[in-house]
């Protein structure tokens, strides 16, 4: 919602949207045994019409954060780096720091 009231939609788009993110429930189904109902409270509804442009909008910033090389395409991300030495891991290492810090912000389990 943070991320939905930053693009200034207008109010009532705003709510419209939150209707949708908040309250969901969900539960597993395996071979032929359901689990219990947990709230969902982070994500983006798999299936839905705005799926797509709320995961877009949800990752949108995550290139800001990464100081190595990143690549995104739908909902893959790939961040490399060229390792001759062990300062060339320190710096992806961090990168991959900094991308835990990111989804750990925004409540996501998209990594």
């Amino acid at each position: 919602m943070q991320k939905l009231k930053g693009l200034r939609l207008g109010d009532a788009l705003t709510k419209w949207i939150g209707q949708l993110l908040l309250g969901r429930q969900m539960k597993v189904h395996v071979n032929g045994s359901f689990s219990s109902w947990i709230n969902v409270i982070s994500g983006v509804p798999q299936g839905s019409a705005l799926g797509p442009l709320l995961f877009l909008i949800l990752v949108n910033n995550m290139s800001d954060w990464v100081k190595g090389s990143i690549l995104m395409f739908a909902d893959d991300t790939k961040i490399w780096a060229k390792t001759k030495d062990t300062g060339d891991s320190d710096l992806l290492q961090q990168d991959l720091n900094i991308l835990m810090e990111w989804s750990n912000q925004w409540l996501c389990t998209c990594l």
